[in-house]
């Protein structure tokens, strides 16, 4: 499972990641790299059965309890 996992995320690099580079773009690499980095490491954590905690979850704790904002 995790062999398909890397096989799936290198597919879809191959894809889009000649776009990013011909733009010649930096910041547009970057921010690529990270979601990326951040979307494989997650579905990895949760291949592995690791449970993983909602991104949502840590952006409204962000919010509430670090920039004392209520929505």
């Amino acid at each position: 499972m995790i062999l398909f996992l890397i096989i799936s995320f290198l597919a879809m690099l191959l894809i889009d990641l000649p776009r990013v580079i011909k733009a010649k773009q930096i910041r547009l690499f970057i921010v690529y790299g990270g979601i990326y980095a951040t979307a494989f490491t997650i579905c990895l954590l949760l291949t592995l059965g690791i449970s993983v905690v909602s991104p949502l979850t840590l952006l409204s704790d962000l919010f509430k309890n670090v920039l004392k904002i209520s929505y």
